[in-house]
């Protein structure tokens, strides 16, 4: 029984490393944001990637409206 839960520990401990690793590794990308943008973004972990993208989405699309009126 000691053996599984050790067993079972170190399974967990090795998928949160994987998840730690891909989660500070893992990149967005974004149709029609500017690349020099993007590189910007990337600095960040990807939850904030992902928030940072939608704000810069929505400020491009309110400049295009701004524009053709």
């Amino acid at each position: 029984a000691v053996h599984n839960i050790v067993a079972l520990d170190n399974k967990k401990r090795s998928d949160f490393k994987s998840v730690a690793f891909d989660f500070r590794i893992k990149k967005i990308s974004a149709y029609g944001i500017a690349c020099d943008i993007i590189e910007e973004i990337y600095k960040f972990l990807y939850p904030f990637q992902q928030l940072l993208v939608k704000e810069a989405s929505a400020v491009m699309s309110r400049l295009k409206k701004r524009k053709k009126h």
